[in-house]
C-alpha cells in the first residue's frame, strides 16, 4: 500500500522527482541529483544528463545479453547521488549479446561460481563491527587485465565476494527496518524520533546495515501510527524502496535527503571504504563488470548455508532501543517474508 502525498501538521511526504534538491545546510545551487539513465539509448541518456546540469563522462562498452546494443547498462555516479553542477557521469554501454563466448566470460563464470568467496564476503560484513578493525578481503582479490580467462575469473570472484558482503548488509537493513518501525509505532513517536540518534559506521557492514534500516524504518513506523494505518513493516519497506520519503517537521527527522542515512551502494568496493569518504565511495562502481552484474541481480541472493541460516534464526533484543518490540518472529523469518512477499520479486528488490 503506497503512502499518498499529503500535507498534514506533523508530516510532509516528499516525492523526489526534480533534478535539483536542497540538502540540509547547503544551498540548492551547490548540488544536483544525478538522473537515472540506465536502459536508455546512449543519445537519450546524454541529453538527460546535460539537461540535468551535468556532463557525459567516459563511456565503456561491454557485451550484455539482457540490454540491447547502444543502451546504457549502468552509470557512475549512481542515480540519485548528489553532485556539484557540471560533474561527469560515466556510462557503461551495451554491445548486445556476445556472439561467441570469450575466454573472459568463461573465466568470469568460473570465478563467480566460487561459493567460498561469496561466504567470505558475507561473514566479513559481520566482522566489520562498530569502529573497530575492518576485516575486508577485497584487497586480496587480484585485479588482472590479461590473459582474458584470468581477468574474467578474478572479476567473477570479486563479484561473488561483493554479493555476499552486500547481501549481509541488505539482510541487516531488513532486520533494522522492521525493528525501527516497531519501536516508533507508538503514541510517543515524536519523542522517540527526537531522542533516537542514527549511528553511522561508514563501512557497509552488518552493523551499518542494521542502523541504516532502523533509522529509515522508525520514520515509517511513526507515520503509520500517526495516520492510523495497520502495523505492517514489510509493506512500509516496499514503499520505502519505491521512493516514498517522509519528514516530521516538528523534530526535523525524515528519510531520503532529509534523513541521516548514507546507504551502502551495490558495486562499492568495501575494502576501499576505509580509505575514502563514504559519500564519494558510494558513487563508484566496480570496474566494467558492474555492468555485467546489472543483468544478474537474480543471482545476488544465494541459498543460505546452514551456518548463515542458524546465525539469522534468532531474535535478540534491539541494540537501538530498550522498548519491548511487538515482533515475535526471528530475523530469518522476517528476511524470508520480505524476499517472498508482495508483487515484487527478489530480483527487483536486489538493490537500494
Amino acid at each position: 500500500m503506497l503512502r499518498f502525498m499529503r500535507l498534514r501538521t506533523a508530516l510532509l511526504v516528499l516525492a523526489l522527482t526534480a533534478a535539483t534538491v536542497v540538502l540540509t545546510g547547503c544551498p540548492a545551487s551547490e548540488f544536483l541529483r544525478v538522473p537515472d539513465v540506465t536502459g536508455m539509448d546512449r543519445d537519450a541518456a546524454g541529453a538527460v544528463i546535460v539537461n540535468a546540469g551535468l556532463m557525459v563522462g567516459a563511456t565503456t562498452s561491454v557485451h550484455n545479453h539482457a540490454v540491447p546494443a547502444g543502451h546504457v547498462i549502468s552509470q557512475t555516479p549512481v542515480a540519485g547521488a548528489t553532485v556539484p553542477p557540471r560533474s561527469t557521469v560515466d556510462l557503461v554501454e551495451s554491445l548486445g549479446p556476445d556472439p561467441l563466448p570469450s575466454e573472459y566470460n568463461f573465466g568470469y563464470a568460473d570465478g563467480f561460481a566460487e561459493d567460498d568467496w561469496y561466504w567470505d564476503g558475507f561473514w566479513d560484513s559481520y566482522d566489520t563491527v562498530d569502529g573497530q578493525t575492518l576485516y575486508y578481503q577485497g584487497d586480496l582479490i587480484p585485479y588482472v587485465l590479461t590473459p582474458p580467462y584470468d581477468a574474467g575469473y578474478w572479476d567473477g570472484v570479486w563479484v561473488a565476494y561483493h554479493d555476499g558482503y552486500f547481501v549481509a548488509y541488505h539482510y541487516a537493513f531488513i532486520v533494522g527496518f522492521s525493528e525501527g518501525y516497531d519501536a516508533a509505532f507508538h503514541p510517543d513517536y515524536l519523542d522517540f524520533l527526537e531522542a533516537d540518534d542514527h549511528v553511522e559506521y561508514l563501512h557497509g557492514g552488518w552493523a551499518d546495515g542494521y542502523n541504516d534500516g532502523f533509522s529509515e524504518g522508525r520514520v515509517f513506523g511513526a507515520y503509520d501510527f500517526e495516520d492510523g494505518l495497520p502495523f505492517d513493516w514489510r509493506d512500509a519497506l516496499y514503499d520505502y524502496e519505491d521512493g516514498t520519503d517522509l519528514y516530521f517537521q516538528e523534530v526535523d527527522v525524515g528519510t531520503g535527503i532529509y534523513g541521516p542515512v548514507v546507504l551502502y551502494a551495490y558495486g562499492t568496493d568495501p575494502f576501499q571504504l576505509k580509505r575514502m569518504d563514504r559519500r564519494a565511495a558510494a558513487e563508484r562502481s566496480i570496474r566494467a563488470v558492474d555492468g555485467l552484474k546489472s543483468a544478474q541481480k537474480d543471482e545476488l541472493f544465494r541459498p543460505l548455508s546452514a551456518e548463515a541460516a542458524a546465525e539469522l534464526n534468532q531474535r535478540p533484543a534491539s541494540p537501538r532501543t530498550a522498548r519491548e518490540l511487538r515482533l515475535s518472529d526471528t530475523w530469518l523469518e522476517r528476511i524470508e517474508s520480505y524476499l517472498s512477499g508482495g508483487a515484487k520479486s527478489a530480483t527487483q528488490r536486489a538493490g537500494f
